[in-house]
């Protein structure tokens, strides 16, 4: 109850509780059996009555780096929601959902997991359409004990058995176990299979990075019909490969 009236008095529009014995009377305040129970049943309405695209994005690093990038390349032209901060595991996707405007045109989850079958519970509710695996590296190796258990991991966010509206799906290649994940893609016969990595043997891919001068480079990306010629400022190559990332999901969506 103490944290209900701090809620209250800091501003919050309602506050949601499954404690029996409240003893604040107000409008504002609804009682439920069970919190989560609750919120995920009002998230799946909101994902269901959204008409824009979902782009989820996973990956061993830099989820949260490529998600703020996109957001800020798609928001120029068109409107965006994006999950706030690292709101990557199963209550951070209900409460990103739960703050989505269904009025965008775009949406982007950031996904993230600690140990076996999570990740095919969060694509279940978020249900994107299209998906960005970042890479695969040995973090997180606790519970998964191997890198490829990673990646079997990781693929359940584009695995039709529990994301049903996948479309496309951005893989790296940098390494056996993101190869792997580009040979699941296949065999569930995803759409549209994009691979990206610093070599040539990927779908888009650096061909070539020149220092033009500090914090600037020009960059060459090769992409399956042209090569782009741009400038970019950064020397860091990963942050390079996010610019790629990006570029992909315009080219994509056929976005300018």
């Amino acid at each position: 109850a103490f944290f209900i009236k701090d809620a209250l008095k800091f501003g919050a529009k309602y506050v949601i509780t499954d404690h029996s014995k409240i003893l604040i009377k107000s409008n504002k305040i609804f009682k439920t059996e069970n919190c989560l129970s609750f919120l995920l049943k009002i998230a799946k309405e909101k994902r269901n009555i959204f008409s824009g695209k979902i782009i989820a994005i996973t990956g061993s690093v830099g989820k949260t780096t490529i998600k703020e990038l996109l957001k800020f390349f798609l928001s120029f032209n068109n409107k965006t929601s994006a999950s706030i901060k690292s709101y990557n595991n199963y209550l951070g996707v209900l409460i990103s959902l739960l703050n989505l405007d269904i009025k965008s045109s775009f949406a982007i989850f950031e996904v993230g997991t600690n140990n076996f079958n999570e990740i095919k519970k969060l694509a279940s509710i978020i249900l994107p359409e299209q998906v960005i695996i970042t890479n695969i590296f040995p973090t997180h190796l606790k519970n998964f004990k191997s890198t490829k258990n990673i990646a079997i991991e990781k693929s359940d966010l584009f695995n039709p058995k529990y994301n049903s509206r996948i479309q496309m799906v951005i893989l790296p290649s940098s390494n056996l176990d993101e190869v792997f994940l580009s040979k699941l893609a296949h065999k569930y016969k995803i759409k549209s299979v994009i691979t990206y990595s610093n070599a040539k043997k990927a779908n888009y891919n650096i061909e070539k990075i020149t220092n033009i001068k500090e914090s600037t480079s020009k960059v060459i990306f090769n992409t399956p019909s042209k090569k782009i010629l741009t400038k970019v400022s950064t020397l860091v190559e990963h942050q390079i490969i996010n610019i790629l990332v990006c570029l992909i999901i315009f080219q994509y969506n056929k976005l300018n």
